[in-house]
């Protein structure tokens, strides 16, 4: 069986009213059954491995943010009360962000051990 690459083009039959997808001549695969869980199921198997973020480690280098960046951080990215008022720093922003990659992980068998260290990385 060949690797999919931007070079192979995936493809698919109508059998009946259902769509079939084809990767060589090889594999049938009915698009139908395939199945991915909701997001919510994710994060709650996620959450109960690693338990929620923690604060942001206070040693943790601080950003140097111009006024420009900061400003389009706090209109697009940072987390925002009812008031639509900013209640997290760039680097608290920058701490959820890496975190809520690095978790993932934990879905494959990371230890919140290992998560945290790859947040850190990240950060």
């Amino acid at each position: 069986m060949q690797l999919q690459t931007k070079n192979t083009k995936k493809k698919f039959a109508v059998s009946g009213k259902r769509k079939i997808a084809y990767k060589n001549g090889e594999t049938k695969v009915s698009l139908d059954k395939l199945f991915a869980p909701e997001y919510e199921e994710v994060m709650a198997q996620i959450k109960k491995k690693v338990g929620d973020r923690p604060v942001r480690p206070a040693d943790l280098p601080k950003g140097n943010w111009t006024e420009q960046s900061l400003k389009v951080l706090k209109e697009r990215y940072l987390v925002k009360n009812e008031k639509l008022e900013p209640i997290e720093t760039p680097g608290d922003m920058l701490w959820r962000v890496s975190w809520e990659i690095a978790s993932a992980e934990a879905r494959w068998g990371s230890t919140k051990k290992k998560v945290m260290a790859s947040a850190r990385e990240f950060y």
